[in-house]
């Protein structure tokens, strides 16, 4: 139970960001995409 505790404040941190990093990209990837598929119905 320590042991996790002594670990805890570090991997949350990392995880969190690396995950908000990652679903960032995929908003931009996914807006990009829309925007890829708008022009190609739209002509």
């Amino acid at each position: 139970m320590s042991s996790k505790a002594n670990r805890a404040p570090i991997n949350p941190p990392l995880n969190l960001s690396k995950f908000d990093f990652i679903r960032r990209i995929d908003k931009k990837t996914i807006v990009a995409f829309r925007e890829e598929i708008f022009k190609k119905t739209n002509g």
